[in-house]
């Protein structure tokens, strides 16, 4: 009988003889890659199939979301409406359903192919409701005791109701692995800044516009000016470590008060069966236990605006979206926009930003009818960010990596698939001329490096002094270089493509988007600067490399980036006239 591996934990349990089924590509990893493995790839290959997928979350997620309206309202006796209760529910909601039906169809998908299967079950493996949306993020996409917690409660609903399943029940204590810290990269405020808010707060605090977009320290000041409006965004009221306290109160869960959530889900389908079981539990506790607490720190937040401009901090930051909740129920305008390049995330099952804002700013062209296209503030210091030309001789390739397990969907590579690029990697190097390939350095992405590419570049013949893992390193090299290797459609490729000679070499399988932006991606291909063959990217750079500005400046080549700037990131070298006609026009 086939033993189900889901997180790895299964090691040490299982004899070498006993087949084993690997549930998806994060389990594969150096430590058991040589057993003999065979892998589900549901969902991976599929169009059909995670067309299928976004079409359900969508439809649940609207359900569910009405529901939990009406019924938090009741339990916290307030009226608010859908779109202030959509602030703080998502995106926790949506993450939680993508990743609990991506497992439960996984699950599903085992079942169907094969008589019987074992699954290892840890009794004594359990997590307490979790804090928020943040804490939730960060154990689905990094944490295998939470992941194997998360798979046991599925396989355990189905072993209620097939005999298919037969369940090794395990007593030993299993240490929880990459347990959140809620303090981790809160945001550094300087005691100059400190000082200066402490100060600015009671002039600012009725100010018309709230602006909460990171586009550096420069632009933003000019674009206060712009608006006759004085710098301040209030980062003190907004810091993680505000909500310790909370954060550490007792886990006093109100079971009674949980189990009077009703969603009215279909019962006859057994996913939403499931999440009938599960979800009044799965609740974070800042949407029932901790509300109050949170509201009360909102709710002293002494910024009035008229309008809320956020880029990012409507999406994690908890205080910051109960503020905004406050905000709504007086009427504010919510005005959300990107914080960075955004292709290939166009197909995805929610866009929440685009349902609970007043107006949408894009980089892009607008998509639906709350959109808006602005010119690109972020942009700006990278026009002429690198030195002259004569003084660029390096070729910089800037690699991504991603969580160990799936978080995301539909927006990019899924777990190990990101470890496809080392054989882009190895593939580029080993055809580039020896005289250029002495001139390589890599920039690995370090932010979120579950699959630890900047260790694994080893394996391509990038020696250690090539491998910029130092931010100024990878800076001065940025500056330095007379072509730049994106191997992801985002920020760092669009950064790299407004400041000189750039490609792209990647996979588009795996970033989706709608067919208005698709079709400037195809005009860079057909002018060479976007590939999807290493050998072709590498021969490409090998005839160009002693003159490059022959291609780059070539008319249909400044046609093709032009396109991208007009389309898929609006630039101009003055935008603050059009982000003030807008403001002027929306107050």
């Amino acid at each position: 009988m086939p033993l189900v591996y889901v997180s790895g934990l299964e090691e040490g349990y299982t004899k070498k003889k006993d087949k084993k089924i690997v549930i998806g590509n994060w389990v594969v990893d150096e430590n058991i890659a040589n057993e003999n493995f065979s892998t589900n790839e549901f969902f991976f290959n599929s169009e059909e199939k995670i067309l299928e997928f976004n079409k359900y979350i969508s439809c649940l997620h609207k359900k569910i979301s009405k529901n939990l309206q009406l019924q938090l309202n009741k339990i916290h006796n307030v009226n608010y409406e859908l779109k202030a209760w959509q602030i703080i529910l998502d995106p926790w909601l949506t993450y939680y359903l993508e990743n609990n039906f991506f497992r439960w169809k996984l699950i599903e998908g085992l079942i169907e192919k094969n008589d019987e299967l074992q699954f290892i079950k840890f009794n004594k493996l359990n997590y307490d409701t979790l804090f928020d949306q943040n804490e939730f993020n960060h154990l689905i996409s990094s944490s295998s005791t939470y992941n194997h917690f998360f798979f046991q409660k599925i396989f355990s609903f189905y072993e209620k109701k097939s005999t298919k399943i037969k369940v090794i029940n395990i007593d030993k204590e299993i240490p929880k692995i990459n347990n959140y810290n809620y303090i981790i990269n809160d945001k550094k405020i300087s005691i100059f800044k400190k000082i200066y808010e402490s100060i600015i707060k009671y002039i600012s605090k009725n100010s018309e516009i709230y602006l909460g977009i990171n586009c550096g320290a420069r632009d933003y000041l000019n674009l206060c000016i712009y608006l006759k409006k004085i710098p301040f965004k209030g980062d003190s009221f907004f810091l993680r470590k505000n909500l310790i306290s909370i954060f550490n109160l007792k886990n006093t869960i109100n079971l009674n008060l949980r189990k009077k959530i009703e969603l009215n889900l279909d019962k006859s389908i057994d996913f939403e069966n499931f999440l009938s079981e599960n979800l009044f539990l799965d609740l974070p506790q800042i949407f029932i236990e901790k509300f109050q607490h949170i509201k009360s720190i909102a709710n002293k937040i002494p910024i009035h605006p008229k309008i809320i401009l956020s880029d990012i901090q409507h999406i994690h930051n908890t205080i910051f979206k109960f503020w905004i909740m406050k905000s709504l129920n007086q009427n504010i305008k919510l005005i959300l926009s990107d914080h960075g390049g955004t292709y290939g995330i166009g197909k995805r099952a929610i866009q929440f930003e685009d349902d609970v804002s007043y107006k949408s700013i894009k980089w892009h062209k607008p998509i639906k009818n709350n959109d808006i296209q602005l010119p690109v503030l972020h942009l700006l210091k990278y026009k002429n960010y690198r030195f002259k030309t004569n003084k660029r001789t390096k070729l910089l390739l800037i690699s991504h990596d991603t969580f160990k397990y799936p978080k995301y969907f539909s927006i990019g590579p899924i777990a190990n698939q990101t470890l496809k690029q080392l054989f882009f990697i190895k593939n580029f190097s080993s055809n580039l001329n020896n005289e250029i390939n002495k001139n390589l350095f890599v920039r690995p992405y370090l932010a979120h490096n579950d699959w630890k590419i900047n260790e694994k570049l080893k394996d391509c013949n990038i020696k250690a002094e090539q491998v910029l893992n130092k931010n100024n390193d990878f800076r001065l090299c940025m500056k330095q270089s007379r072509l730049i290797v994106a191997t992801y459609p985002r920020t760092a490729f669009y950064e790299s493509l407004i400041s000189g000679p750039t490609i792209l070499l990647y996979e588009s399988k795996f970033y989706r988007e709608h067919k208005s932006l698709s079709v400037t991606m195809d005009e860079l291909k057909k002018n060479k600067i976007v590939f999807e063959d290493p050998k072709e990217a590498a021969i490409h750079i090998n005839q160009n490399w002693g003159n490059l500005y022959q291609w780059w400046n070539s008319k249909d080549t400044i046609e093709a980036r032009n396109s991208f700037f007009t389309n898929l990131a609006l630039y101009e070298d003055n935008p603050f006239p059009k982000w003030k006609e807008f403001f002027e026009k929306n107050l």
